[in-house]
């Protein structure tokens, strides 16, 4: 088999794998896409907001009273090997229910903690009107397919280099 058969056989499939993973966390992921929050003198809410493959999809939202919101905190499930937080972590509202309802998902803490932070200083400031926070759909591409990218760009590299030495 040469070498041209041979990327082909294993470029394809890992393609098509690459693409359904991606597919697949669009339609069947998390569906929680931001939080807005507003204050009127009459009454003050959070509306979530809900969307499927990449907001092209099922966008909808639903509102939570304000009242009804104890607090937002960020929250990265940890993993035994290498002791470092998983792939998502997630800013969830605490209800006076007890339920912890996710609002926001990230791939790293800081973000999370972060927006955790800003809704809660939202919460505690009575004089701000309103706040938005919306997913950074940038990160995850970035994180996903940075090793998709420099693989490209290293075979890229390496076809460069074999025909300017030709």
């Amino acid at each position: 088999m040469n070498k041209k058969t041979l990327i082909w056989v294993i470029a394809v499939p890992l393609a098509a794998m690459v693409a359904g993973v991606l597919l697949l966390t669009a339609v069947f992921g998390p569906t929680d896409n931001g939080l807005r929050c507003a204050r009127t003198p009459d009454h003050s809410e959070c509306q979530v907001l809900q969307s499927r493959f990449f907001g092209a999809f099922s966008n909808s939202s639903f509102t939570i009273p304000e009242s009804a919101i104890r607090a937002a905190k960020g929250f990265c499930p940890s993993t035994k090997v290498g002791g470092r937080g998983g792939p998502s972590c997630i800013v969830s509202l605490t209800l006076d229910s007890g339920e912890d309802y996710p609002v926001l998902s990230y791939v790293f803490r800081s973000q999370a903690d972060a927006s955790a932070r800003e809704l809660n200083d939202y919460f505690e400031n009575r004089s701000e009107a309103s706040i938005e926070i919306k997913e950074n759909a940038l990160t995850p591409v970035l994180v996903s397919g940075g090793p998709i990218l420099f693989v490209a760009v290293f075979l890229g590299l390496r076809k460069w280099r074999r025909s300017f030495i030709s």
